[in-house]
């Protein structure tokens, strides 16, 4: 892949999960999604909802809601805990937890970098709450990045860890999915937890993803052909990685949300919620 059609991908995806957030900051628990809400961002992610679902922003808001309160869950549980964020683009989930656990976040350099200034500035004028964020700069399509996952891990194997991979895996090679969940089947400590979204290969040829994929090659220059769809039986090849929870936005929305509700299987993007275990 084109590796400036790459960079202004990761970029436009991740601020349209803020833009999304930063529209009911309530539901979604993230008062500081607009902080990275920029002219620019706005009229990509209106332009994306407009041509796929009328309810993307309402869907991210449930996204940050659920792993958030996985998160504050798994903090309560352990008191202190590492969390390894990857592909964390602009996410706030360190600032809704105790400064005392151990934060890091793995993502593009030029993602890493752009962050790493924004939160400087941030801080510096008190727009959020200071935290010591130790950041990765990978692709963990690359040996380079795995590696760099392996030794982060082993680093980090001697306490419980939650693990994140929010909107990543259908971006990231099947085999490289793989030897993922391997090294998190190897090294995370008992009862470490590993939280993910997947898309299902039911999906694939439904509207909404087809849409999908027809503005991610148009726009962002994404082949449609280099996606990995994960369904629930894939993850019965791991002896210690048991499955949790698994939810859908319907779910969420019931959850989270008074009635009416809103949602219909139709008219969203179908994406599947995971907290896996460590046994």
């Amino acid at each position: 892949m084109n590796p400036k059609a790459m960079k202004h991908k990761i970029f436009e995806t991740a601020f349209l999960v803020n833009w999304a957030r930063a529209s009911d900051p309530v539901l979604s628990r993230d008062p500081w999604a607009n902080l990275w809400v920029t002219p620019e961002s706005i009229r990509f992610s209106e332009n994306f909802r407009d041509k796929i679902s009328p309810h993307e922003e309402f869907q991210l808001c449930l996204r940050n809601r659920f792993f958030t309160e996985a998160l504050e869950y798994f903090e309560k549980k352990w008191g202190h805990f590492v969390f390894l964020n990857i592909a964390s683009g602009f996410t706030s989930y360190p600032f809704i937890l105790n400064p005392t656990n151990t934060f890091i976040e793995m993502d593009q350099p030029h993602v890493i970098e752009y962050r790493q200034q924004k939160l400087t500035q941030f801080e510096k004028n008190n727009q959020i709450p200071k935290r010591k964020i130790h950041f990765i700069s990978t692709d963990l399509n690359s040996k380079e990045g795995l590696e760099k996952l392996e030794r982060t891990l082993k680093q980090n194997s001697s306490q419980p860890m939650f693990v994140l991979l929010e909107g990543i895996t259908y971006y990231l090679k099947e085999d490289v999915n793989l030897k993922i969940f391997n090294l998190f089947e190897k090294i995370l400590h008992p009862k470490s937890q590993v939280g993910l979204i997947t898309w299902a290969s039911a999906v694939k040829e439904t509207p909404i993803m087809q849409k999908i994929l027809d503005c991610f090659e148009k726009d962002l220059l994404f082949p449609r052909d280099q996606y990995t769809w994960i369904d629930d039986g894939w993850f019965s090849q791991w002896e210690h990685l048991k499955p949790l929870k698994r939810a859908d936005y319907l779910e969420l929305e019931k959850n989270y949300c008074p009635k009416p509700w809103r949602l219909t299987r139709n008219e969203i993007v179908d994406e599947t919620f995971y907290l896996l275990e460590k046994i």
